[in-house]
């Protein structure tokens, strides 16, 4: 969650910050379409995207709680690469 309002934040005051927001909102748009519904726009659109983005990061970094605390590292390292390498790399090829 602290991710998704750092984001969101850093979005609001930064002309040129990635737009993961918006990959959210495609997202939920080509899930619903392709379910046969019409999508929200405008801000309920925003608003689920968000809703998406906080319950999805704390699912994926919750599984670095898995186990015992020994392991935390071990998971949470390459958990945190993956995230990372998947923020710069994947927007450009999901469009």
């Amino acid at each position: 969650m602290v991710l998704t309002v750092i984001h969101e934040a850093v979005r609001r005051t930064v002309p040129d910050a990635p737009r993961m927001d918006v990959l959210g909102e495609r997202a939920i748009s080509a899930g619903l379409r392709g379910c046969g519904a019409e999508p929200p726009t405008g801000p309920r659109l925003h608003h689920l995207a968000l809703a998406g983005e906080i319950a999805s990061n704390a699912a994926y970094y919750a599984l670095i709680g898995l186990g015992d605390s020994d392991g935390a590292v071990t998971r949470g390292g390459p958990l945190g690469l993956a995230a990372g390498l998947g923020a710069v790399l994947l927007p450009g090829p999901l469009g």
